[in-house]
């Protein structure tokens, strides 16, 4: 058994005290263990999430907010991102379904990313320069169209930008 004292935040939950209680509790280990994740769950309101994945350092963030596409790259740059993700690789699209599993599935927002038609160059690139790769699942209807963004569906469709959209922003 393990000493507690606890001091809850914004706990909502029967089993943990109210915002300004204080006591101290016997508890097992594994109840510390639960007490822990859900005030992790509870107490941040936004994921901002870092993993490493095979070499590959992801930091992607959804935002609550929705914008058009360029206003949504300022937002994630308001945030401290360089800007919208680059979800280049199989592996980062993996995780950025993981992450905005609840925004696609439970709230049905899809979510813009840094992938757009460049001019000077005549061609839809990542923000980081690099080309969409030919497997990336992308949906073909409006394929000529400027933005990208992640559907619901966990693969990419393309649209005018000008459509309000959640954002995934990434370093």
């Amino acid at each position: 058994a393990a000493v507690l004292v606890t001091v809850a935040a914004t706990a909502h939950d029967k089993r943990f005290p109210k915002p300004t209680q204080c006591r101290v509790h016997k508890i097992a280990t594994k109840d510390v263990m639960e007490l822990n994740i859900w005030v992790l769950l509870h107490t941040i309101p936004t994921v901002i999430v870092l993993r490493h994945t095979a070499g590959a350092m992801f930091d992607f963030r959804v935002t609550d907010v929705g914008y058009n596409f360029t206003m949504q790259d300022h937002n994630c740059q308001s945030l401290g991102y360089d800007g919208l993700a680059v979800v280049s690789t199989p592996e980062a699209l993996e995780y950025a379904n993981k992450i905005s599993y609840y925004t696609r599935i439970v709230r049905k927002r899809e979510m813009y990313v840094g992938n757009h038609f460049h001019l000077d160059t005549n061609e839809h690139l990542w923000d980081d320069g690099t080309v969409m790769t030919s497997d990336t699942p992308i949906d073909v209807a409006y394929i000529d169209q400027p933005y990208t963004r992640l559907k619901t569906t966990g693969t990419f469709a393309r649209g005018r930008g000008t459509g309000i959209q959640l954002g995934l922003c990434g370093n």
